[in-house]
């Protein structure tokens, strides 16, 4: 069965708000419950999971139906990495790592979201941007003689400048 993909965004953004709450308030309750939201997700299916039911009892009625489906695999996949970071973050947080709590609550928040939601197949943030001509042939940053035919190694002629004559060249053997 497809979703709508409107459905994981929703629930992308409500896990957003959640999360951040968490951070800067430093609740275990509020990442424990998204911890369980990530798990019904990552079990039963992004559709029966907490947000998935908010988003097809409140929001989907006022907006329609959609017309852009996806696979559920990757949502899925998405919410399992949400749960693993949410897992570890009240790991952090029931020890006394509040380091830990933090790092895990972040990676939680960004693996929780699935990749796909934005942005959509197709479309683009920034438009195309014309195509860079080819790239100069990069020069040595000093001038390089021919190479010497006698096996020694070739002059380097670097350029000085000084006060009493603008520009002189000296070679060095």
């Amino acid at each position: 069965m497809e979703l709508d993909t409107r459905g994981p965004r929703f629930g992308a953004a409500v896990t957003a708000v959640l999360l951040a709450a968490a951070l800067v308030t430093e609740s275990a309750g509020l990442l424990a419950w998204q911890a369980l939201c990530f798990a019904a997700g990552a079990l039963l299916g992004v559709g029966r999971s907490p947000y998935g039911l908010l988003f097809r009892a409140v929001v989907r009625p006022g907006i329609g139906p959609s017309t852009d489906l996806e696979p559920p695999g990757p949502p899925r996949f998405a919410q399992g990495v949400g749960l693993a970071f949410a897992l570890l973050g009240l790991v952090g947080h029931l020890g006394g790592a509040s380091w830990l709590a933090a790092a895990a609550t972040g990676c939680a928040k960004r693996g929780g979201v699935p990749q796909r939601g934005v942005p959509q197949r197709g479309v683009r943030l920034l438009p195309r941007l014309p195509a860079l001509p080819p790239a100069a042939p990069r020069r040595p940053p000093f001038p390089v003689n021919s190479p010497r035919t006698d096996g020694e190694p070739p002059r380097v002629i670097l350029p000085t400048v000084s006060a009493y004559y603008p520009m002189r060249r000296v070679t060095w053997a």
